[in-house]
């Protein structure tokens, strides 16, 4: 994995590198394609980085998001090279890594490792993994990193990043104390994130958009995010070109963007995490509605998309054919408008 060069920094009155990695499938089990549950988490926080900076190159170095091939063996992968060679020279101050459950030891490896040489970069973890681990988190009484970010989290984690750049040289437990002491300020954020901390009297939980009722708290629509910041990805093309699912005549794999057109699943069956039902959570469950984003929002990341070279579209929702046939109609047109290939 290549990885990009420092370029001149914008005019942030503090700057922090990060870093975000989604956590590698072990062995065989390889996933060739873009993050996008990790990118939407970003998206707050790239776009207000953005408007800063007004330069994507800028966003990309100070907050990159790495998407590695499977590895067998991390200990000896040259994943654990790059990411050896990565943290000591830029020490981010915060490293996000995104998981799934397969791939939850390869996080606990990257955890090590970044700890091992920079104890005081603070590690979040996200993903799936973590949507479905609260309760046992909650349980067992303490987490696996320095901070936990499940359900909606794009605001919640822009809002922590915003609280890390407030004070770049403060220690983990002096960042943790600092998250704590503006609960109130994180509790109404919009959507239905939540934030896991450790204090020296156990586990604290900090719910946004918290003044709801818990039945009335509402997902962030994914219309109401920036389009999916894919700039962040190291060797986008690379990333985006490495799974067979659309070829051309020549059978080389085209140019392939996952995009999403609603979140979750309307169902929330209580043997299948894409719900979020009650059974992952406690009282704080969100709604697990699936509201699907207007046919105006998709078709400008559809421009977009054309514009950078993009050849397929490969649609991420768990229940992509569940929607109105109206608005798959609509869809598809676009698609046809734009000359995607799709599935």
């Amino acid at each position: 994995m290549k990885v990009a060069s420092r370029v001149k920094r914008g005019s942030l009155e503090s700057t922090v590198q990060g870093l975000f990695i989604s956590a590698p499938y072990p062995g065989d089990q390889k996933f060739f394609g873009q993050p996008t549950g990790l990118l939407y988490a970003l998206s707050v926080l790239a776009d207000r980085k953005l408007q800063k900076t007004s330069s994507k190159e800028i966003v990309s170095v100070e907050m990159p998001v790495w998407a590695p091939a499977g590895v067998t063996d991390f200990s000896n992968s040259k994943l654990k090279e790059e990411l050896t060679d990565y943290i000591t020279e830029h020490r981010p101050k915060v490293v996000g890594i995104s998981t799934f459950s397969a791939s939850y030891q390869n996080a606990l490896a990257i955890k090590d490792l970044v700890k091992k040489i920079a104890p005081e970069t603070l590690v979040v973890f996200g993903g799936a993994h973590e949507d479905n681990f609260v309760k046992h988190y909650r349980k067992n009484d303490r987490i696996d990193a320095d901070l936990v970010v499940a359900g909606d989290g794009s605001h919640l984690l822009d809002a922590v990043y915003s609280i890390v750049e407030s004070n770049p040289h403060a220690t983990v437990e002096e960042i943790k104390q600092n998250i704590y002491s503006r609960r109130e300020e994180l509790e109404s954020l919009p959507g239905t994130g939540l934030l896991l901390l450790e204090t020296k009297t156990g586990i604290e939980s900090i719910t946004t958009n918290a003044a709801e009722h818990k039945r009335l708290r509402k997902q962030t629509l994914l219309g109401a995010l920036p389009i999916m910041p894919r700039y962040l990805l190291q060797n986008e093309d690379e990333v985006s070109s490495g799974f067979d699912i659309f070829q051309n005549p020549k059978e080389e794999n085209l140019k392939t963007a996952q995009v999403m057109v609603g979140q979750g699943c309307p169902y929330a069956c209580a043997f299948c995490s894409e719900g979020i039902g009650t059974v992952w959570y406690d009282d704080d469950a969100p709604n697990a509605r699936e509201p699907r984003r207007s046919i105006e929002h998709l078709e400008k990341e559809l421009q977009e998309l054309k514009q950078e070279g993009y050849e397929a579209i490969f649609f991420d929702d768990s229940t992509f054919f569940a929607k109105p046939k109206k608005y798959l109609a609509e869809v598809l047109d676009l698609l046809a408008k734009y000359e995607f290939r799709w599935g």
